[in-house]
């Protein structure tokens, strides 16, 4: 998102609308060199020597509300996002190789004894996984839940 005078200055009014008035806005009449736009609003052009560091405080700081808000926060909620997708991730991981540990475990309990069948209770829990990989990918990949 690209910084720019007008979008600062749209925020400033949004979010504080009355101080902005104080600031930007005296009353008619209370400035001769403010000049009235539209329904009587007065628009000063020059501030007065006495109020500039005041104002040049409250813009400091409006500043620094906009772009906590429009950079630094937006980041932090992307940074809780891809944490949780990685916990996720981990701990889903770490299921299916349970899952498949249980399975390997649970074939050569039910099948015979001997070295042929281990290596069938190894390929068939090697199946099974890379078919429940290829049915979950391909649900994602459509978008189908």
């Amino acid at each position: 998102m690209r910084f720019s005078p007008g979008r600062m200055l749209r925020w400033a009014w949004f979010h504080h609308k009355e101080r902005v008035r104080q600031l930007l806005v005296p009353p008619i009449g209370e400035d001769p060199r403010s000049s009235t736009v539209g329904d009587g609003v007065a628009l000063c052009f020059m501030a007065d020597p006495k109020e500039l560091p005041q104002q040049v405080a409250d813009l400091i700081e409006l500043t620094k509300q906009y772009l906590r808000q429009e950079t630094v926060d937006p980041m932090k909620n992307i940074g809780r996002s891809v944490a949780r997708a990685l916990i996720t991730m981990l701990l889903v991981g770490l299921g299916v190789v349970l899952l498949a540990l249980g399975l390997h475990g649970f074939l050569g309990e039910i099948l015979p004894q001997g070295q042929w069948w281990a290596a069938a209770s190894t390929a068939l829990t090697a199946v099974v996984v890379l078919l429940a990989t290829v049915i979950v990918a391909g649900r994602l990949r459509t978008g189908d839940e």
